[in-house]
Order: C-alpha cells, then structure tokens, then sequence
C-alpha cells in the first residue's frame, strides 16, 4: 500500500529490509502520534504502522465511526496487503478492544493471523457489564471531567474551548462505540496474548484480566505495571521491550 498522512494507516517506521511489522491500535480519542515516540525503540528490521482512524489528526475533517465494528473492517481491508511478514498487534483500552476484533475478523477471512496481540488497559470481552450510564451522552463539562480523571487527554486540550469544540464530537462518537460495544460468540483467537494492565487501573483489574485467557488457543501473558488507566505514559520502554522479545529482528 501507498502510505500518506491521511490514510487509515500511518508508517512510523520505514526499515530497508523488513522483518516484521507492528500495528498500533490507539485508545479513545488517540491517533498516530500517540505511539511516535514509541519508535525510537522498535526493532530497526520492524515496520511500524499506527491506525488512524477518522475524526483525529490528518483525518479529522472526517466524521469518526459510531461503532467499532467501523474501526475493524477499516483496518483489516487496509492492512490485507502488507500481511506477508511475521506481525504483532498492540491496542490500548478501545485500542485493545480494535486490535482483539481485528485478530478475530482476520481469522475468519482466512488471513494471515498475528504471532501475538498486545491488550493494554482493557477487560476481557466477553466479561464487559454494561451498566452504567452512557457517559458519551453527558452534558459537556460533566464528559469533560470523566475523561480527564482517566487520563492520557491533557488537562490543556480540556480546557482549550477551541480545541475541543472540533474534537468533542470524536470523543463522544469514540466513548459510544466502546459503551454500545456487544461480545458476540465466535471461535477463540489462534495468537498469543500478552494483557497489560496498571495496577491502580479501575477500569481492569488483575483479577478481570485473567479472563483473556479464555478467548485464545495460544498463551496468555498478563503483566502488572504501576499506575492508572494510562500506565502505558510512563511505562512505554518497558512494553516496548516485551513487543521486541516477540517480534522476528
């Protein structure tokens, strides 16, 4: 595929010979730059792409998908092409939740499966209760407070009435997606997965991450970092790292 700044898929890395490739799947509201300082570390031999989905950063002109089914068939009829190396999935919260489903969706088509998926922040999928209230539907200021006490959204951008008048509509659309998300029953993944999670994390548990487990015929991993639902911030090396150990270099 021919990569431009506003494709579905932005290449962070572009290695001479490739090895492996690494899809980068970004949490609610998140994009391509998200992962960019993530790439001083990825193998030199790894080709980097990062999804970008619509209504954020070169595609924010584009309205952003209302479910995340939107989110998979988008990657996977872009990534088909570039399937021909070993590769590795990496998600973050909704990220993970893309990233599992993308595995899944692949599986089904008959294509070439990922060696292992990465689920950061994330419960298990078919563990998810549902039953609070659509936070994607509160009024401004109150929405605002919930995203910002999750983390990983600056408290600047917040407070940047500019700003958010543009991205608000993403951030709901990307909160109604995960809120309005149903598990269907299907076959378990044939991949390795390794779970993350933050120790202080509300939103997954270690005691709930066990139960990916339970959607793989592979290996399950679970590692505990310190910190909250956006561990991933400080502890990025160190995932880095893991994603090396798993990757052909």
């Amino acid at each position: 595929m021919t990569p431009s700044a506003s494709s579905p898929l932005v290449q962070l890395t572009a290695p001479e010979e490739v090895a492996s490739r690494l899809f980068l799947f970004p949490w609610a509201g998140g994009g391509p730059s998200g992962y960019r300082r993530w790439t001083e570390a990825i193998p030199r031999r790894t080709e980097a792409w990062a999804v970008q989905p619509p209504g954020r950063e070169a595609r924010l002109d584009t309205a952003a998908y209302a479910d995340l089914s939107s989110h998979v068939e988008e990657f996977v009829g872009n990534a088909t092409s570039i399937l021909d190396r070993p590769y590795v999935m990496f998600g973050h919260s909704m990220g993970a939740m893309v990233a599992w489903e993308s595995a899944r969706a692949l599986q089904r088509n008959s294509l070439p499966p990922p060696t292992t998926v990465f689920l950061s922040g994330c419960t298990p999928l078919h563990q998810i209760e549902r039953d609070g209230p659509d936070v994607s539907a509160l009024p401004t200021e109150q929405f605002k407070k919930v995203v910002g006490a999750l983390g990983g959204t600056p408290a600047e951008l917040l407070e940047n009435e500019e700003v958010m008048q543009l991205f608000l509509p993403t951030l709901r659309a990307d909160f109604s997606a995960v809120h309005h998300y149903t598990y269907r029953d299907g076959p378990p993944v044939d991949a390795d997965l390794v779970v993350l999670g933050g120790a202080s994390d509300s939103e997954a548990s270690a005691v709930q991450l066990v139960g990916w487990q339970e959607l793989t015929t592979g290996r399950t991993e679970i590692t505990m970092f310190p910190g909250n639902h956006f561990f991933i911030d400080e502890t990025y090396p160190s995932i880095v790292d893991m994603i090396h150990d798993r990757l052909p270099v």
